[in-house]
């Protein structure tokens, strides 16, 4: 685990997530088990401001944004264009299926 993680988390300004997820991947590529328990929950209250469009959109970018530089870690350095690649042509694929199922529901602003 490096001494200062790549992905901040939220901040001011920023809703950049994967700060949960990334020292879970440095575990595992250290060779540490990550293991899964579903007896545990989280009980976890929603503030309805964190329901509505103009959050939920900041959230979902923040999402995305994290994916690139998680898919790299463990990668070597051969591998990083066919990630980025495979990352690109999957994000458009599912933009494509998107517009066609919903076309007649598309607002365009």
């Amino acid at each position: 685990m490096p001494n200062r993680p790549t992905l901040g988390g939220r901040t001011k300004g920023s809703m950049l997530q994967g700060d949960d997820y990334e020292p879970l991947l440095y575990m595992h590529k250290a060779g540490w088990e990550i293991w899964y328990n579903p007896q545990m929950q989280v009980e976890h209250q929603i503030p309805k401001s964190r329901l509505e469009k103009d959050y939920l959109i900041s959230l979902i970018r923040g999402s995305c944004l994290c994916i690139c530089q998680l898919r790299m870690i463990g990668a070597q350095t051969r591998e990083k264009p066919l990630i980025v690649a495979k990352i690109m042509l999957g994000r458009l694929r599912r933009s494509i299926q998107h517009i066609i199922k919903y076309k007649c529901q598309l607002k365009l602003t």
